[in-house]
């Protein structure tokens, strides 16, 4: 906390008092509306604007056009799938299985042979 003078203190006590009465104020009158009963409304404050309310052509129509959307999606993704030729398929299942073998190989070298760390100079030591 940074310096802390008297009078300064002072004003930040009276500050809080006048806090706390208006607190305590609204307390009081929260349960003198509780003890009377008042039903308070639950729902929640709104700008006055009612919610619009779609049609059940609306809906259909809606919804007709989500699954043409999709429809069109999903063609387009069976015929990118389709597009590969047998021939490339093959030749990218030859190059994975290619990879493969040489990460195994490398793999199988560094666990057989230990690190091994280069030689440091005597003259830097």
């Amino acid at each position: 906390m940074a310096k802390t003078d008297p009078e300064i203190l002072q004003m930040a006590l009276v500050g809080y008092s006048r806090e706390l009465r208006n607190v305590e104020a609204k307390i009081v009158e929260i349960q003198r509306l509780l003890k009377r009963g008042v039903k308070m409304s639950a729902a929640p404050l709104t700008s006055g604007r009612r919610k619009r309310k779609i049609s059940a052509q609306g809906i259909k129509a809606i919804r007709e056009a989500v699954k043409k959307r999709w429809a069109e999606f999903h063609k387009l993704q069976a015929e990118a799938a389709q597009a590969v030729s047998p021939e490339l398929k093959q030749k990218r299942l030859a190059a994975l299985a290619k990879a493969r073998q040489a990460k195994a190989e490398k793999k199988a070298a560094a666990q057989s042979t230990p690190a091994t760390f280069p030689e440091v100079p005597s003259a830097i030591m």
